[in-house]
């Protein structure tokens, strides 16, 4: 049984849960997502250096800012992606959210308490972690409205997937929590794997499954995506924007750890102060959506 939140965001799945609906937006989502991402690869290798434009899809050339926007940039094919797999099953973005207005108002209502909860936890991350001075503040405010509207385009693309299409199309379909909250989480996870990070890449995607199951309990309480999407752009908006990890994804920041993501020490250290932060964040929210 659901809460009555929970069935009304499912309930535009329920209309057409056929398994085979759910297979052929798979392919939709998958086809129209690395479909267009390979075009515009080849597109841009033909105006820029090849080298370059693998580097940033490879993850070895992601430090300066025309990289870390590019790469926020290549989510738009999945959020479009999302939308189509959805009318598959004949509905649309709407339904992926949960309402437009709940949405939004779910939205405004977490990041009420996760700006100052994240500030906190930037400054501690400061005290603790000694950052190091990345972009020149003028330029990080030129490109700051850019870098936002990407940024949040980016965690949208991951929620209407993740917490959106697939989520309610599995709860519509499969009562057991494991599948319809599990296996998003898993592929969500997955899809942060970083070769960058060596032997810490498991301790990374095991953190991040952390966070998907964090977002996924959110949206069942609230039947919207308005609270995981908050949760998600306050995280990235700290993590890439403002305080990033030397080398990884970090073009963007405006200060960045004096350490990669390679280094053992100082990334097992940060992954279990993110994971404690990430537990204190949803009690918090979980008490706000009660």
């Amino acid at each position: 049984m659901h809460n009555s939140n929970f069935d009304s965001f499912l309930a535009p799945a329920r209309a057409y849960p056929q398994v085979w609906r759910l297979l052929l937006g798979l392919v939709v989502l998958m086809t129209v997502t690395i479909g267009v991402l390979v075009i515009l690869f080849y597109a841009i290798s033909k105006f820029s250096d090849p080298a370059w434009i693998r580097g940033v899809f490879n993850g070895t050339d992601q430090q300066s800012p025309e990289s870390s926007l590019v790469l926020l940039g290549t989510f738009i094919p999945m959020a479009a992606a999302a939308i189509l797999a959805a009318a598959v099953h004949r509905r649309g973005l709407r339904s992926l959210l949960g309402g437009w207005a709940v949405t939004w108002r779910d939205f405004a209502r977490a990041m009420t308490m996760l700006v100052p909860l994240y500030a906190v936890y930037m400054g501690l991350g400061f005290v603790m972690f000694d950052a190091e001075p990345n972009l020149a503040p003028g330029v990080w405010l030129s490109l700051l409205p850019l870098a936002l509207l990407l940024l949040f385009i980016q965690i949208s693309a991951e929620e209407l997937v993740f917490r959106g299409y697939l989520m309610q199309q599995l709860a519509a379909r499969f009562s057991a929590r494991v599948v319809w909250m599990g296996l998003p989480a898993v592929g969500f996870a997955l899809l942060h794997y970083d070769p960058e990070a060596q032997s810490l890449a498991w301790g990374i995607i095991a953190v991040t499954f952390v966070f998907a199951l964090i977002a996924a309990d959110l949206t069942e309480r609230t039947g919207n995506l308005g609270a995981a999407l908050a949760l998600h752009f306050t995280n990235n908006i700290v993590a890439i924007l403002l305080f990033g990890i030397k080398g990884s994804l970090s073009g963007l920041a405006l200060y960045v750890t004096p350490f990669s993501i390679s280094e053992a020490g100082p990334i097992m250290t940060a992954l279990v102060l993110d994971t404690v932060a990430m537990m204190i964040t949803w009690r918090v929210l979980r008490s706000r959506f009660s």
